[in-house]
């Protein structure tokens, strides 16, 4: 029993690094910008995969959400 359950937390750790590396990163939304955070011993190919992640993330305009509605709250603040 014991091997069984160390092969299947290594076999699940195995496809959590290769979630990472095909990502390269997760996205951080802010008001004014992206920042794709990476793990610090990311390889050529998750560096290159959170590029694109941050291509997408733009590209799909999530970044225009946060600042609208800031500008949004900002202008019934000030009336």
């Amino acid at each position: 029993m014991e091997i069984r359950r160390q092969k299947k937390t290594i076999e699940r750790n195995f496809r959590k690094n290769e979630i990472l590396e095909a990502f390269g990163g997760g996205p951080l939304l802010g008001v004014k910008g992206l920042a794709i955070v990476g793990h610090g011993s990311s390889g050529v190919d998750a560096v290159a995969n959170a590029i694109g992640t941050a291509k997408y993330v733009i590209g799909t305009g999530l970044m225009k959400g946060p600042q609208s509605e800031l500008d949004r709250i900002r202008i019934a603040i000030n009336n």
